[in-house]
């Protein structure tokens, strides 16, 4: 498997099941194959998709049921991910909307 640049495997792995979410690939209740095939189909480790499925677990895209598998949740097509990083970003612009309103002059 080609990693992108400056991603881990894990991340690539993520990004590319990601994308067959949003795709139509894969669709809400889908079974995934089994770790040691997506590792074989990935050419990764499967402690490598362990980590790939816990992070699209951790945005609500898959749900693990115990001795049955991983399944493809509605939340899949979200487009984009909730991160740290957006979320700060989001965080600062509400910032600087409040205060421009602080800002702003009253009304009588």
């Amino acid at each position: 498997m080609d990693s992108s640049a400056g991603q881990a495997p894990f991340e690539v792995v993520a990004a590319t099941i990601r994308k067959d979410m949003l795709e139509g690939r894969l669709k809400a209740g889908d079974k995934l194959p089994t770790h040691r095939d997506l590792a074989s189909k990935y050419e990764v480790a499967v402690a490598t998709i362990q980590r790939a499925l816990k992070v699209l677990q951790d945005e609500g895209r898959l749900v693990a049921r115990q001795s049955i598998g991983v399944f493809v949740t509605e939340a899949a097509k979200q487009a984009e991910p909730l991160t740290l990083a957006r979320l700060a970003a989001e965080l600062a612009a509400l910032r600087e909307r409040v205060e421009a309103l602080e800002h702003r002059p009253s009304r009588p």
